[in-house]
């Protein structure tokens, strides 16, 4: 059997209560105050000012995050540090600490002050090797007590916990890829059993990869009958064979999150705001595939079970034989037939039995994954999404835009290391993309 290394990172989302006046100015507060809370209508700031300015007091009030956690990390950690995001980090070089970034889909409590911040925390890379599988916990019980220490944390149905996971080269294998797919959909609706309330219900961030691809749909019923026409799943041998006949990396990436098609969206890109986004394969340089729809925690021990079940389900589903593409669903359907949690333990095993031949404590690794998945069993219907409210859809619009802003940026300072003379950027309000090295008129 292969032993694969794999590294990982994690992003929480999470609100944390600041004492604004030991960092901003009064003047800052107040700018802060009419962004954050002002409607169209109370305000001429146009919404690309209102991004250049959360840009900049989000920062300020960032740094002294860090320095207050750092001073922690100074006296208990020394090999941990804290830092905020900055728009010129790297892929290469950024994740090397913990870091602090804005999230606008990170909503405050209802009646919140504006002193409670939104925040994204972003773990370095962190690695589970054949070697020391559960190594990587120590980091984030160090950060996380330190946030404990000195905040008020805590977290909402709009906060989630997003994993980064990719082998330990760096580099994915379509083959690998496609069996990580197909495990995809066959435990779909297993996984949906786990998540809590609200990461149901807020789908629109994390859509399945199956119930809500319309690749993976088709057309019942007549128009001409007079029967109503809907979109329901295909049957699961028809999206293996899907997956199957993928010649490469960018179809398959197509096929798992196609583009997000609507009246006023008629963009070609794939949509990353699925339950595992494999955007990051073709898009930047992390050539990661994301999990999506953990839900968000603040303690390091509740954290700690999502992680491990995300990393394990990626083992477990590259181990599986490449047979299981054909009609009959091959051995994923002779091991796990009714695709429910109690298989879903079964196919984890396959993970829990390579850490138990790596030397690890058996009981030790089980009692990770015990909070999610003690007392669980059968499977979930994967519902219809839910309409997005006024302030999740602006969110989700700003988060697209900034997205693309970032992938436009790093197009153009690659282009500009190749030498390219001119690459095309979007044009996205208030945001503006130059070229360091253009001369000026």
């Amino acid at each position: 059997m292969v032993k694969t290394a794999w590294r990982f990172g994690a992003e929480i989302e999470c609100l944390v209560e600041v004492d604004l006046e030991v960092c901003l100015t009064k003047t800052e507060i107040a700018e802060l105050q009419q962004v954050e809370f002002s409607t169209a209508s109370e305000t001429s700031i146009t919404p690309g000012e209102q991004r250049i300015i959360r840009d900049r007091i989000f920062k300020k009030i960032y740094d002294h995050i860090a320095t207050k956690i750092g001073q922690i990390l100074a006296r208990t950690a020394p090999s941990e540090s804290l830092r905020v995001f900055r728009e010129d980090d790297s892929s290469t070089h950024a994740f090397i600490t913990w870091m602090l970034e804005y999230d606008g889909s990170i909503q405050r409590d209802d009646g919140a002050k504006v002193s409670q911040i939104p925040v994204e925390l972003y773990s370095p890379i962190l690695r589970h090797e054949p070697e020391n599988p559960l190594g990587w916990r120590s980091s984030m019980k160090v950060i996380l007590e330190a946030f404990n220490q000195t905040y008020d944390m805590k977290v909402n149905k709009s906060c989630g916990m997003h994993v980064h996971i990719s082998p330990i080269s760096g580099e994915w294998e379509l083959d690998s890829l496609k069996k990580l797919s197909y495990c995809i959909l066959w435990f779909e609706e297993a996984l949906e059993l786990l998540y809590p309330d609200e990461r149901r219900q807020t789908v629109q961030w994390g859509k399945a990869n199956y119930a809500h691809n319309p690749r993976f749909q088709k057309k019942t019923g007549d128009d001409d009958d007079h029967l109503e026409v809907k979109q329901v799943k295909k049957d699961i041998s028809e999206c293996a064979n899907q997956i199957a006949i993928r010649t490469d990396i960018v179809s398959l990436v197509h096929l798992m999150n196609p583009p997000s098609r609507s009246a006023a969206n008629q963009s070609d890109e794939p949509d990353r705001y699925y339950a595992w986004n494999f955007t990051n394969l073709i898009e930047g340089e992390t050539r990661t595939v994301e999990y999506r729809r953990p839900p968000s925690k603040t303690k390091s021990k509740d954290c700690e079970p999502w992680l491990w079940l995300s990393v394990a389900f990626v083992d477990a589903a590259v181990q599986i034989d490449t047979v299981q593409f054909n009609d009959n669903g091959g051995t994923l359907r002779r091991k796990y037939p009714n695709r429910t949690v109690e298989d879903l333990k079964v196919f984890l095993r396959t993970s829990l039995e390579r850490e138990k031949g790596r030397g690890l404590n058996h009981t030790k690794v089980r009692q990770m994954c015990r909070p999610i998945l003690h007392n669980k069993g059968g499977k979930m219907e994967v519902q219809p999404m839910k309409p997005l409210t006024d302030a999740e859809l602006y969110a989700l619009e700003e988060k697209k835009d900034r997205k693309k802003f970032d992938i436009m940026k790093e197009r153009m300072v690659n282009a500009n290391k190749a030498g390219v003379e001119h690459v095309v950027t979007p044009q996205i309000e208030g945001m503006v993309l130059e070229d360091d090295d253009a001369e000026s008129d």
